[in-house]
This record gives C-alpha cells, sequence and structure tokens, in this order.
C-alpha cells in the first residue's frame, strides 16, 4: 500500500473492506494568508481511487450485486456475472432512486450507492498521459468494460491497449491471471450482463443514481462503440433492467480553503499577489489586481524563464515552499468545470483587465455576478470594483492581472511562467481579453528572455476539521 509520510502528520488508520481501498492521512496545520506554515507534500492516495467530481473520488466494489432473497452481495470476482431476475435469485435489477438504504456485502446501509449521470461522465472523461481511462477488454472470454484509476501505471507487464472498441477481438483478451495482474494495480472490470432482454457477454450495462422525479439513466459500453447513454437524454423505462456495481466514497483529506486541483491528486494553493523582486528580496505585491512591468535588476516584476523557483525565498518564507504550475498543470486547472461550467473567466477589477481562476470549492455566495468563460464579447461584463472583488476574493477566487511580457500586451494579457523542466521547452501561458487561456508561441513554446510575470502556488495542506 502506498503511503504517505511526514514528520508533522499523525497516521489516522482506516481499515480497507477490500483490495481496493482509498485511505489518507491528516493534520494539523495552521493557515496564513501568504504562506509562513509548514508546508508537507500533496497527499498520495492508498489503492485505489477514481475521480468522479472535481470533490469526490470512490472506491468501487470488488464485483457486480447480487441477491439471494434475504441479502445483497457482492461476486467473487470482477468478471463473473448473473442474469437471474427472480425474487429470490436476483443479477439484474429494476432501477430505483438510490441504494443507499441496502446492507450490501455485510456492511452498514449507507456505505455503497451508484453513480449518478454526472458522475459516470467525469469518470468516463478522464485521461491521463495522452490515453483514455477506459478500455473494453474480454476477461476470462467475457466481454466487458476496463476503468483505470486515477494514478494509473500499468507496472503489470500486461499489454493494454486504451479506448479499444473491438476492431480486433484478441486485443486486451486476458486470462485469469492476466486480469489479476491488472486487478492488483488497480483496474476494475465491469463485465458485459447485458438488460434483461438481451446483449449478454456484450454490452456492460450498468445503473445510475436516479434523483427523485428525475429521468432513469443506463450507463452503456458494447463491443462496437464507447461508453454511452442508452436511451440518450431521454432516459429510460423503470423496469429496463441491469446490472449493479456500486461504490463507496473515498477517504480523503481535508484542505484549508480555497485550493485549486491541477492534477487528480494534487491541489494547490495561489500566492496572493504577482512576485516582485526589490534587488534583495521576492515579494508578493499587496493585492491580486495590481501588477509592475519593471525589469530591472534590482526593480523587477517581470522575469526571464528559469527551471523552477523552488530555490527562492519568496515572501520570508522558506525555499522550497513556492513554485510555478508545470504545462501539463496549467492544463487541468483551465479544464475544471463544476455544475457545467467552467472555472475560469475573465474580467476587469478596478480597471485592469486579467483572468479569473475559481477554486475547487467554488460557491457563489458574494452577491457579485460572475459570467464563466467570458471573452470580452461585451466589456461591461465581469467589470468589478475594488469592493466586488474583495467580496470575490474572500471566497477564494484568483486574479491574474494583464502585466504582459517585456515588449507587449499591458494591460491586456495575462502571461504566466510555466515550471519547465531541465532540457525541456520553455511554456508560456496567455490569456487575453479576446480569447480563452492557450499557450504563448509556436506550439506554445517561446524564448528564455520572451519575458512574464510569476504568479506561484505552494501545495495545499491538509486541516483537521
Amino acid at each position: 500500500m502506498k503511503r504517505f509520510l511526514y514528520t508533522i502528520i499523525s497516521f489516522m488508520a482506516v481499515l480497507p473492506i477490500m483490495a481496493q481501498d482509498c485511505t489518507t492521512a491528516t493534520a494539523t496545520i495552521t493557515f496564513y494568508r501568504n504562506g509562513g506554515s509548514p508546508t508537507p507534500p500533496a497527499p498520495v492516495y492508498d489503492d485505489y481511487c477514481f475521480s468522479v467530481a472535481l470533490n469526490k473520488k470512490v472506491v468501487f466494489a470488488s464485483g457486480n450485486v447480487h441477491y439471494n432473497g434475504s441479502a445483497y452481495t457482492f461476486l467473487s470476482n470482477q468478471y463473473s456475472y448473473g442474469r437471474n431476475a427472480s425474487a429470490d435469485n436476483r443479477d439484474l435489477f429494476d432501477f430505483k432512486s438510490d441504494w443507499v438504504s441496502e446492507s450490501i456485502n455485510g456492511d452498514e446501509a449507507g456505505k455503497w450507492n451508484n453513480l449518478t449521470k454526472a458522475e459516470w461522465d467525469y469518470l468516463l472523461a478522464r485521461s491521463e498521459g495522452g490515453h483514455a481511462m477506459w478500455t473494453h477488454a474480454k476477461v476470462n472470454g467475457t466481454y466487458g468494460l476496463v476503468l483505470l484509476p486515477d494514478d494509473w501505471n500499468n507496472t503489470s507487464g500486461v499489454t493494454m491497449v486504451y479506448g479499444h472498441n473491438y476492431g480486433d477481438d484478441n486485443v486486451n483478451s486476458y486470462s485469469v491471471a492476466d486480469w489479476e495482474a491488472l486487478e492488483a494495480i488497480g483496474a476494475v472490470f465491469l463485465p458485459g450482463a447485458g438488460n434483461y432482454e438481451n446483449h449478454q457477454n456484450n454490452c456492460a450495462m450498468y445503473m445510475s443514481l436516479t434523483p427523485t422525479g428525475g429521468n432513469y439513466y443506463l450507463m452503456c459500453s458494447c463491443k462496437d462503440f464507447a461508453p454511452k447513454w442508452e436511451g440518450g437524454d431521454s432516459g429510460l423505462a423503470l423496469n429496463f433492467g441491469a446490472a449493479v456495481r456500486p461504490v463507496r466514497n473515498a477517504v480523503l483529506p481535508v484542505y484549508e480553503p480555497h485550493y485549486f486541483s491541477v492534477a487528480a491528486d494534487k491541489k494547490v494553493m495561489f500566492a496572493h499577489g504577482n512576485v516582485h523582486y526589490d534587488g534583495s528580496a521576492y515579494t508578493f505585491l499587496s493585492n491580486q489586481y495590481t501588477y509592475g512591468r519593471n525589469q530591472s535588476a534590482d526593480n523587477r516584476d517581470l522575469y526571464d524563464f528559469k527551471t523552477d523557483w523552488v530555490s527562492e525565498i519568496i515572501n520570508g518564507d522558506e525555499a522550497g515552499k513556492w513554485n510555478n504550475l508545470t504545462k501539463t498543470e496549467w492544463e487541468y486547472l483551465w479544464s475544471r468545470r463544476v455544475d457545467d461550467h467552467l472555472m475560469w473567466t475573465h474580467a476587469k477589477v478596478n480597471g485592469t483587465y486579467g483572468l479569473v481562476l475559481l477554486p475547487d470549492d467554488w460557491n457563489n455566495t458574494s452577491g457579485v455576478t460572475v459570467v464563466y468563460g467570458h471573452n470580452y464579447g461585451d466589456e461591461g461584463v465581469n467589470s468589478y470594483t475594488v469592493a466586488d472583488w474583495e467580496a470575490l476574493e474572500a471566497i477564494g477566487a484568483i486574479f491574474l492581472p494583464g502585466a504582459g511580457n517585456y515588449t507587449c500586451c499591458d494591460n491586456n494579457c495575462a502571461m504566466y511562467m510555466s515550471l519547465t523542466p531541465t532540457g525541456g521547452n520553455y511554456y508560456l501561458m496567455c490569456s487575453c481579453k479576446d480569447f480563452a487561456p492557450k499557450w504563448e508561441g509556436e506550439g506554445g513554446v517561446v524564448a528564455t528572455n520572451v519575458g512574464a510575470a510569476v504568479r506561484p502556488v505552494r501545495a495545499a495542506e491538509i486541516v483537521t476539521p
């Protein structure tokens, strides 16, 4: 089991109930607005978590649900399935509002439930390393859908083709030994149990959690097409019939407010001002909407690229606390969605144009209107006074002012450095008034001396509620 340990963290044991578990530790850490507290590394979870929303990770049951007339249990392995549908011997079920009231596998009621439609969508949309986090496979002769955990790293020695739709049935065709090697590193298999009428050993059809009064949705993934919704957005009849593979909530750390996910298992806090150098020390500017364009040796706000900022003491904190986001972290940050809206927008704060970033736990209780993903078709939209901005900032919003680069784009483009690996290319995040965040330069690559502002981040810290 993977553990993360550091001296200021005290371990909190969580007993695993199956091979796949997802636990972490907790700590008491004081939060300071611009840093100053000890900084542990971002947590690494135990085996094996699946993100189904920005703030939710789950663990899958180790087999499909079976009912024997008196109790719900899990089948003994992931590739087995039944198609029984009688009152006292059941593997396929009518839809129900939820499963949370049921005791399953001897666990207390409330532990297990189905994913919602939105959670299935989020789960299936995940990608890592340029590949989908699902694929079709045949395990011990059974066709079905493979789901991969957030921290997937195929060290099994078993070849996997991602996003496979059975143009060739010999691809991802696994023996029991093959599957056990994949399962041991977190893979989940949903066998093609079909529905009441047909699709046996073809379609992996699994129930979604249906909100009261809502439509019934059935995740359907057959040999010849990618996962989709059976019946589309109109939903299905109550008695269509499907298998059930429930999930339970992963045990997650509680973070200080307000954090930003930049990878499946990494959350950060932004500094509350751009970096300024006065010739002897790096500090943060006093607010988020102020910026400078100074470039001299002893008065500097725009900088050449450097491999990292981790060796610098910034704002009086110890070296190693602050650094820039990598290119892939910036991209993950942009792509986040909550309630079907983007978690960034453009705005004008006290006359300064720039990019607003919203935290994972965003809930706009400020009374100030925010139009999400706004690109200045109307400059009167998201135009804020200092008081407006302070209300948004108080609930976690971050503002990156349009400081431009050495030669252009003053009060227009929010250009901010990425962390550049040794020997790697230099990438500059660029978000101007008239286009969404992108990478400046051909393919995003720029010269080391193009010049840019710096708004560093630190690891989000775990706190005891």
